[in-house]
């Protein structure tokens, strides 16, 4: 099973994880900065795509998600002084 946990400090994006294919989970804790995390996918590892509203927080939460096997991130934009736990199993 593929997994990351990081911290965003900046706007920008976590590292890529190779998610392996199935139903996971992506969650996020702490100061947002009133930015929004979106789960970000990529079948080719190089062009990701940001899976909608279902794949967005603006606070701390999690949201379940299913995949093919493909490149996952989380991306952090829009935040001011943000300090957020990133989590994706």
């Amino acid at each position: 099973m593929s997994t990351l946990t990081q911290t965003l400090t900046a706007n920008g994006n976590t590292n890529t994880i190779d998610w392996y294919g199935g139903v996971g989970t992506f969650a996020a804790s702490g100061t947002f900065g009133g930015g929004i995390i979106t789960m970000q996918y990529s079948l080719d590892g190089t062009n990701f795509i940001t899976g909608g509203v279902d794949s967005e927080l603006v606070s701390d939460g999690g949201k379940k998600f299913s995949l093919p096997k493909c490149s996952i991130r989380l991306n952090l934009a829009g935040a001011t002084s943000p300090n957020v736990n990133c989590f994706i199993r």
